[in-house]
């Protein structure tokens, strides 16, 4: 449940008295009761639990492309296993004397040779020691290979889906600041390019979401849009501090430091830019809950000039440094 906080309901009691523009319903939803403590996990994922859906193929086919890249190779080793398993039981119930070049007397010989007859069957390898003679292991074993052609094609397709899909490799810093910027405040955001790429046409967008007490006392979530001093550049090859200025429009002009530290709130940054790697367009997103803004600080420099003078060195390591500032 998202934490309600007495001061905030005070001090936001009516959406009017907060600057910026709020729509009266945005399409999420409006009951920031039955709403998790935030919309979007550090990874970038939504909060979103989905109960109640079909288990159908596309289903299972998204939640592969979805699970990392660890996750995914266990799962389909996994898968595997246990069709090599199931086989190599059923070659054991018949019985491996059924299958030529099978040599177990013992049980767990005769299961290991029909471990390593069904792998040589669903890979295609076949060394030639084993093979069937009997009409059932023939069909057994043919049943087999048909499984196998087809899951090593359909594991093919969904390894170079997996790793092929464009992904925005980009870092963001640890924390959000609030620091001095122009005559007042900003709301500052750093990122950078984390793999030695660099972004053609990149576009950011803040979105602040915060529940607040209606004048009937129930509690309301509120989006609002916060302007950014700069929302696309042509080229992002080195950090980028993207700002929020904190003037008397902004919907956090009336924060202070306790507000940040005592009320529920959180800011949703989203990406897209066209990544040179991939030559296709890549999304991503952060957010930062309120607990996770510095207020009193600024981002301190992570690149410089090499010793020949004729390179910038960029140095992710600090990417996320700052240090504390009279706000």
């Amino acid at each position: 449940q998202m934490k309600s906080h007495k001061g905030m309901f005070s001090r936001m009691a009516n959406s009017k008295r907060i600057n910026g523009r709020t729509e009266t319903d945005t399409g999420f939803g409006n009951n920031g009761s039955a709403m998790g403590d935030r919309m979007i996990l550090p990874n970038g994922k939504s909060n979103i639990t989905v109960e109640g859906r079909r288990h159908t193929f596309d289903g299972y086919y998204h939640s592969l492309l979805e699970i990392s890249g660890m996750r995914f190779i266990g799962v389909l080793l996994l898968t595997i296993f246990i069709l090599n398993i199931f086989f190599a039981y059923i070659y054991y119930l018949v019985g491996t004397h059924q299958i030529a070049g099978a040599v177990g007397v013992t049980s767990a010989e005769r299961f290991e040779d029909a471990i390593f007859f069904s792998i040589q069957t669903f890979s295609g390898l076949g060394y030639g020691r084993l093979n069937p003679m009997t009409i059932t292991a023939g069909w057994i074993s043919s049943i087999e290979a048909i499984v196998g052609f087809m899951s090593i094609a359909l594991f093919t397709g969904l390894l170079f889906t997996k790793f092929s899909m464009p992904i925005a490799n980009l870092a963001f810093a640890k924390k959000a600041l609030v620091a001095p910027y122009k005559d007042g405040r900003g709301l500052m955001v750093r990122i950078c390019p984390n793999k030695g790429n660099f972004f053609i046409d990149p576009e950011v967008a803040f979105t602040l979401m915060m529940p607040q007490q209606e004048e009937n006392g129930s509690m309301a979530l509120k989006f609002y849009t916060l302007k950014v001093e700069m929302s696309k550049v042509s080229m992002l090859s080195t950090n980028w501090t993207i700002v929020h200025h904190i003037d008397e429009t902004s919907p956090l002009f009336s924060l202070t430091k306790e507000d940040f530290e005592n009320l529920h709130g959180e800011v949703i940054l989203n990406f897209k830019a066209f990544d040179h790697l991939y030559s296709n367009q890549v999304v991503t997103r952060i957010s930062y809950t309120f607990d996770q803004i510095v207020y009193g600080a600024k981002f301190n420099m992570m690149y410089k000039r090499s010793d020949d003078g004729k390179r910038t060195i960029l140095m992710l390591d600090k990417l996320s440094h700052f240090e504390r500032v009279e706000v």
